[in-house]
């Protein structure tokens, strides 16, 4: 008898020993996993509609897929004043060590939507174990999003100037987006400041696949333009009628079509060493 697939709850721990939970739809006999990062917002995290949709149709698919929550937001450990796309890379490393050596797949993709994707890029430019990178609604200018524009506005300077003066004090903050308070430590300052995600995209030698919805208010066409300028193996999906969070049904049904259309991780005959 084949077994069922299941849902199984880990929990992973990340370099700064905070406990990330995470749920892993498990396909029997498959050797390929999908990690899914979610966005930026306190309240997105693993248990969202679109990441657990995302998870089952790959389950559906043949393939494991493991959705996980960032250090700082429920359920997983630590502080979110302590976030930054350094510490969501860092998380998304220990994420993969864990399955490389409990799981072994052969190949590791990663799906990452809006703000996580900058951890996925990041992760994906220096790891690899990572055949192939899906991006959903990616933030590639973070200079440009209502985070840097809210801390701009809240202490009436440039992030630069910010950084650069020694009479500032940090986490910046209490800051309303979206009518939910956060604080900004400085290395989440910093990350926005230092952090070239289009220069690193342009460096990763693995295909990566864009997937926007065609109102999307929040993520411009030209930086997902600007990514397939820089980098052959970027290639760009639009989809219809679709907004940035895929709220409904129909959209999100819409996304995890494209996603299994574009998973191929075997893409590369002889991938880096």
């Amino acid at each position: 008898m084949i077994p069922a697939c299941k849902v199984l709850r880990k929990r992973i721990r990340n370099a700064d020993g905070e406990i990330l939970r995470g749920d892993l739809h498990t396909t029997p006999g498959s050797t390929e996993l999908v990690v899914v990062c979610h966005g930026f917002g306190k309240t997105w995290n693993k248990n969202r509609p679109l990441f657990r949709s995302i998870c089952a149709a790959f389950q559906a698919g043949g393939v494991n897929a493991f959705r996980f929550s960032f250090s700082g937001l429920s359920p997983s450990g630590g502080d979110a004043e302590n976030s930054s796309y350094s510490k969501q890379k860092s998380d998304l490393a220990a994420v993969i060590a864990y399955f490389a050596l409990k799981l072994k797949p052969q190949t590791v993709s990663v799906v990452a939507h809006s703000f996580g994707s900058v951890a996925a890029i990041l992760q994906s430019a220096s790891d690899k174990r990572i055949r192939q990178l899906l991006l959903v609604a990616p933030r590639l200018e973070p200079r440009k999003s209502i985070i840097t524009k809210t801390i701009e506005e809240h202490r009436g300077k440039k992030l630069d100037q910010i950084i650069e003066s020694g009479a500032e004090s940090f986490p910046v903050g209490p800051i309303v987006i979206g009518g939910i308070e956060y604080r900004f430590s400085r290395k989440y300052v910093e990350d926005l400041v230092q952090t070239d995600v289009l220069a690193t995209m342009a460096k990763i030698e693995i295909p990566i696949t864009i997937i926007r919805g065609s109102n999307d208010k929040r993520i411009s066409e030209e930086e997902m333009l600007d990514a397939v300028k820089r980098n052959p193996l970027v290639s760009y999906v639009r989809l219809a009628d679709a907004g940035h969070s895929f709220g409904s049904q129909a959209q999100r049904r819409s996304l995890c079509d494209a996603l299994l259309r574009a998973y191929n991780p075997h893409t590369l005959e002889n991938p880096p060493p």
